[in-house]
Order: C-alpha cells, then structure tokens, then sequence
C-alpha cells in the first residue's frame, strides 16, 4: 500500500492595498534582492510581531500514543500468562490458550506498527 504524502492546505490569498511609493520600493525592492513582494511583507511583518509567542512544541507523545504503548505492555503480559497456562494445562485447553497467545502476538504486532516500532 503506497504512502501518500499529508496534503497541507494553504491559506487563502490575502489582498492589500499599498501607497504607491511603497509599491514602488517593494518592487525596485525585489529586482535588486530577488526576494518576492511577498517575501518582504512577511519580512516586515514578521519584524513587527516578533513579541508574539507561538505555542511550544509538546515533549509528551499524544494520548492516543501513550494509550497504545500502554495496550502495548497489557498485551504482553496476557501473552506471557496464556503461554504459561498452555504449557501447564491440560487437553483441549493447550489449543485454545495458544490460539489467545496467537491472537496476542498478532495484536502487539499491529500496535508495534502503529507506534512505528520494529519489534
């Protein structure tokens, strides 16, 4: 199954109105930097409210992560426990306990994945 690369979406273009002399500077502006009119209003405005906080970057995996990794190590021990009742049990049960065990290790496999681990 291919990859696809997440599709950002991208602003809405944004009109305004400048004075013609300032029109005038952005463009001789441009020919002798090579930078676009909207680079340099970018430029300005980013000058201008450089005292804007933006949000940090959070150091803890998102819950839906946290809760993975947490069904992660719940599975491993239901595994261990049903290979240890199949190996002490009796019959019939060995069979079922190893198809849980089985089912188990299919579902940690799946969780691995999803949390982009390899084992």
């Amino acid at each position: 199954m291919p990859t696809e690369k997440p599709k950002t979406k991208r602003q809405p273009p944004t009109s305004i109105r400048l004075r013609p002399d300032v029109l005038a500077h952005l463009h001789a502006t441009k020919d002798r930097t090579g930078k676009s009119l909207s680079a340099q209003v970018n430029e300005a405005f980013g000058e201008a409210f450089s005292n804007i906080e933006t949000p940090r970057q959070q150091r803890r995996p998102p819950i839906e992560k946290a809760l993975l990794a947490q069904m992660l190590g719940e599975l491993a021990v239901l595994k261990a426990k049903a290979h240890e009742i199949a190996l002490a049990g009796g019959d019939n049960s060995a069979l079922l306990l190893e198809e849980i065990r089985d089912s188990l290790i299919e579902l940690r496999t799946i969780l691995m994945r999803l949390l982009g681990r390899r084992r």
